[in-house]
């Protein structure tokens, strides 16, 4: 798998891709304190693709019995205007399956163990999207999570990558993604050196999918760095990790 232009086969691919390298990502812009009757909430556009997400709690719980860390729930919608040409029932299923993705890549970076007898909603709505809705809400609900003061171990970036032909095509757009044979999302503490979460689809050679993990976990740390600064430039104090207030 060759993640740099060669020839004038992948010059001609990348222009198509507005200029970008293979291993380049969208520009993106990130900005907390989005929804104001939340706890913390974050907007994430990269590209065409842009996300609002909101957490709310924690809350007591209803339930009678004790539980000693709280429960999570998240939440992905895409908006009636998302441009996602998609019968309702089958954009029904794939918000199921992406609110169980995010839960996944969200919560072992959450110390539960902090908020007994809690819940700890999360919200996602796309406003559109074209490619990487799924990463950019998972980097926007780590940050909003960490506006909303709630402890976590670190923040989780997200990054996606699609295998067109003999390449690798970080943060692909829509019309990329369905050139795809393969593809790997990826979301990752860099803090913390842990991934959260990995999803491949489609046959991938391992040695390929160490690679094109190699390269979502350095995109994820460039991420990382993005979120940070955009804590630092938002009001108020966040505690991430046991040591790094940011």
């Amino acid at each position: 798998v060759s993640t740099q232009s060669h020839g004038t086969r992948f010059q001609s691919i990348a222009m198509a891709r507005d200029g970008r390298q293979f291993e380049e990502c969208r520009p993106a812009f990130l900005k907390t304190a989005i929804v104001t009757q939340a706890a913390g909430s974050a907007y994430v556009e990269t590209g065409k693709t842009k996300v609002v997400c909101a957490v709310y709690g924690p809350t007591e719980t209803k339930k009678s019995e004790f539980t000693d860390e709280a429960g999570l729930t998240c939440d992905f919608k895409f908006a009636p205007f998302a441009g996602q040409d998609r019968k309702s029932n089958l954009r029904s299923f794939e918000e199921k399956d992406l609110s169980v993705s995010l839960l996944e890549a969200l919560s072992s970076s959450i110390r539960l163990e902090k908020y007994p007898k809690s819940t700890i909603d999360i919200y996602v709505m796309v406003l559109e999207t074209d490619g990487g809705a799924l990463s950019a809400a998972i980097t926007g609900c780590s940050l909003a999570l960490a506006h909303a003061g709630i402890d976590v171990s670190d923040l989780v970036a997200s990054c996606e990558a699609s295998v067109v032909q003999d390449n690798v095509y970080l943060d692909p757009t829509a019309s990329e993604q369905q050139m795809q044979t393969a593809s790997v999302l990826l979301s990752y503490m860099p803090g913390q050196k842990q991934v959260t979460q990995l999803i491949q689809t489609g046959d991938m050679d391992v040695s390929v999918m160490l690679e094109v993990s190699d390269l979502c976990i350095d995109a994820c740390s460039k991420i990382y760095q993005n979120m940070r600064k955009c804590l630092k430039d938002s009001p108020g104090k966040h505690q991430v990790g046991s040591n790094a207030s940011v």
